[in-house]
């Protein structure tokens, strides 16, 4: 998984997420084979609405980003079935920015962001860049969209969709 660094890789997939009535709570995990005798839970446990001044104060030059608005997700990927020699890397789900969209409010693409580093994307502060058997990955994305925008769900693809209940 990715090392930690202070960096802030834009990417350029924007895509619209699927909304519908199938959508999980923040909190609700996915199961997700990894292997004949592996299995890891996907959650998207966290989404807060951040600002400009959050993405500044973690080293970002956020000038051009007037008028956005960060949203920040936080996500853990952890075994429940088997050990980590018996996941298959090839089966795990990528959680890397472009494999995250969001639907907004108004209709438009939520922009995926990659936010690596120490800063408090997630509630405690922490994130962590591998698991073990017993811990789960922690990992931190972020969606850009318009500041009159909300953020009403989330999607990683091929796993799910999570439904934003508040900013």
């Amino acid at each position: 998984m990715a090392a930690t660094t202070a960096l802030l890789l834009f990417t350029s997939a924007c895509s619209t997420a699927s909304g519908g009535g199938d959508d999980l709570a923040v909190g609700t995990s996915v199961e997700v084979s990894a292997g004949e005798s592996a299995t890891l839970a996907v959650t998207v446990t966290d989404v807060r609405a951040g600002t400009v001044e959050d993405l500044e104060s973690m080293g970002v030059d956020a000038s051009s980003l007037a008028g956005r608005s960060p949203w920040f997700l936080t996500v853990t990927m952890g075994l429940t079935e088997g050990t980590i020699q018996d996941v298959d890397r090839d089966l795990m789900p990528s959680l890397a920015p472009d494999q995250w969209s969001g639907e907004v409010s108004n209709g438009a693409d939520a922009q995926p962001l990659q936010v690596i580093g120490d800063y408090d994307c997630t509630v405690d502060g922490s994130a962590t860049a591998g698991f073990t058997d017993d811990e789960p990955l922690v990992d931190c994305v972020a969606l850009l969209t318009a500041d009159s925008a909300v953020l009403e769900s989330v999607t990683l693809a091929d796993v799910g969709t999570w439904a934003v209940t508040a900013g």
